[in-house]
């Protein structure tokens, strides 16, 4: 897969032309491979949790006011550290299992032996209005509560973007609210920011969620580069 994904990002003309920012979705992790097409800005790999998962997750969300891992791991300290952070609840080594496969699906993605993980409980809304991360890529997966929020590019006004400031009046970057789109519970969301190659001014558009009641939120980022 990483010789495949390498050809695929190096391959294109330097003159070839760039299409608008485009998000596509399917049910195979092999729709992540996407990625690497000029003008794909996000894949989303729609997903059903295991029951198991999802009921972890809920007790989690339930039982605690507030939790949250993050470090910057190799796959294999990753899978020693989780049962060390991770409460001891029914469901937990599914739990576990389903991260560490959304990591290792990362990693050979990206042919990378470390990400950034963050795992946390959400009670608030940190990222209300539409913006774009200035990272190279990220992945999302929304293990509780309501997925993250996106906008087509024909749907918003990047004038407009925000980040976690308050929200001017007039100044919004999404031009329909009825066009505002959401990752279901589970999906795998993989989406482009301002520093990958080639993508300043077109990152993702994306926000929290508004008024939607409590979240667990997995994060998975590259590492910076020596």
């Amino acid at each position: 897969m990483t010789t495949f994904l390498q050809a695929s990002a190096t391959n294109a003309p330097a003159n070839a032309f760039t299409p608008s920012p485009a998000t596509v979705t399917g049910d195979q992790i092999a729709a992540l491979t996407a990625i690497y097409v000029a003008g794909v800005n996000a894949v989303i790999v729609r997903r059903r949790l295991q029951s198991a998962v999802s009921a972890y997750a809920a007790q989690l969300c339930s039982q605690y006011e507030s939790w949250r891992f993050g470090e910057v791991v190799s796959l294999t300290a990753l899978q020693a550290r989780l049962p060390q952070f991770l409460p001891a609840l029914d469901g937990k080594q599914d739990f576990i299992a389903d991260i560490l496969l959304v990591a290792e699906i990362t990693a050979c993605l990206f042919d990378t032996q470390r990400l950034g993980v963050r795992l946390e409980l959400l009670n608030s809304t940190p990222c209300p209005r539409f913006h774009v991360d200035r990272i190279a890529a990220r992945v999302l997966v929304t293990y509780h509560g309501s997925g993250t929020e996106w906008l087509h590019e024909a749907d918003l006004d990047r004038s407009a973007l925000g980040h976690r400031q308050p929200l001017p009046v007039n100044a919004d970057a999404c031009l329909d609210p009825s066009h505002i789109n959401r990752a279901d519970t589970g999906d795998l969301v993989l989406f482009k920011g301002e520093g990958w190659d080639g993508n300043e001014g077109r990152g993702w558009v994306h926000r929290s969620p508004h008024n939607t009641g409590r979240r667990l939120l997995l994060t998975l980022d590259l590492p910076p580069q020596p």
